[in-house]
């Protein structure tokens, strides 16, 4: 007999579990116990993998009732158990969102590099410095070495306007057609290299080809550096307004 109390004594609720545990090897699922007793299934669950298990006085007197309506049927007929269909559910409302997957958010901000002296084509000395933060961008949330730098000047307009920060991804590798950021060593040793945010042409030879999509007055639309000159050419991966 149960007593009335907040939490069952060990021994009654060792004795529902072991009830319990009967009924499932005749055919009685959780869910159909569940059901019955007005108890979740991972309440249920956590009662039979417990050694000593705990329940609550109004739980067991619920499982216990439950119990004995399966008992009587079993001791009746002796028959197995079909499972109890669970109480139908009222109808959920339909969704009118789908996320494609888990939203994933960087831990980490984004630095923006900067410059010390920009051109009217997009050029400016690349100094390394940190000038400011943005919120990371998901696609870089795990590559540490990326950066961001501003847009200077319209050479590559309509793709980008000046202002806006162009995300770049060092690791990943660059292709022809792919939009770059590239670092040309100075003529003038110990001068900090000049970056160029164009397009990737073709690397052919000992020569590197770049695309500038708006090029200034008296420019080529193609830019050409010697390979020896190239410090590095990274992969923009995206970009955002300033």
């Amino acid at each position: 007999m149960i007593e009335n109390m907040n939490e069952t004594e060990e021994g009654a609720a060792e004795a529902i579990v072991r009830r319990m545990k009967f009924l499932m090897s005749r055919g009685v699922t959780q869910t159909t116990l569940g059901t019955a007793a007005d108890i979740s299934q991972p309440t249920i669950s956590k009662w039979l993998n417990l050694e000593k298990p705990k329940m609550t006085y109004e739980n067991a007197v619920k499982m216990d009732r439950a119990l004995r309506v399966f008992e009587e049927k079993i001791l009746g007929n002796g028959d197995r158990i079909e499972p109890t269909p669970p109480h139908p559910r009222d109808p959920e409302p339909e969704p009118n969102g789908v996320f494609a997957g888990a939203v994933r958010f960087a831990p980490e901000r984004l630095p923006i590099f900067g410059e010390a002296v920009a051109g009217d084509d997009g050029m400016f000395e690349f100094n390394g410095q940190v000038i400011d933060t943005i919120g990371r961008p998901p696609n870089l949330a795990s590559v540490k070495s990326a950066y961001g730098v501003y847009v200077r000047g319209t050479s590559m307009y309509p793709r980008y306007n000046e202002g806006e920060v162009v995300h770049v991804n060092p690791v990943k590798p660059a292709r022809p057609g792919h939009d770059v950021l590239v670092q040309i060593l100075p003529e003038v040793e110990g001068d900090p290299p000049l970056g160029f945010i164009k397009r990737l042409v073709k690397r052919e030879g000992h020569e590197l080809i770049l695309e500038q999509l708006n090029p200034p007055e008296g420019q080529d639309r193609l830019m050409r550096f010697p390979q020896e000159r190239v410090h590095s050419v990274h992969r923009i991966v995206g970009m955002s307004e300033d």
